[in-house]
């Protein structure tokens, strides 16, 4: 997430441009983390329906540009708007594992979630899309 809002907000790109090796860089550390977050799920019997077509749909995604090597530009702005939610939400689900749903914490975790998620699908999203 981290390495793509860095380019998002730095790097201004047409559509159909040669990745450059940042991009296929990042392009392969998240597809790395796609296959082994599900076979991870898949070994410790945690993998649902949802996450079966998640993964796999998403390292087929990720794989496509790297293989005709163009529009990492894209990709980059995909992954960014996809997972600027994870923190926030992440957080929220290991406060409910451990006790603490009901604090403070979570629930500043729980706006910040569902804040992010609206500002990055929504208002941020969208014109990056039809950029």
């Amino acid at each position: 997430m981290f390495l793509s809002g860095y380019h998002v907000f730095t790097r201004y790109s047409e559509c159909g441009e040669v990745n450059t090796e940042y991009q296929r860089n990042v392009i392969i550390f998240s597809s790395s983390y796609f296959i082994y977050d599900f076979f991870g799920m898949l070994f410790n019997g945690i993998l649902d329906g949802a996450m079966m077509l998640h993964h796999p749909l998403s390292a087929i995604g990720l794989f496509l540009p790297l293989y005709e090597n163009i529009s990492g530009n894209f990709v980059m702005s995909a992954i960014f708007i996809s997972e600027i939610s994870n923190p926030p939400m992440t957080l929220r689900h290991i406060l409910r594992l451990t006790g603490l749903r009901y604090t403070r914490c979570y629930e500043v975790s729980e706006l910040s979630f569902i804040a992010l998620y609206f500002y990055a699908r929504i208002l941020a999203g969208t014109p990056i899309i039809y950029q």
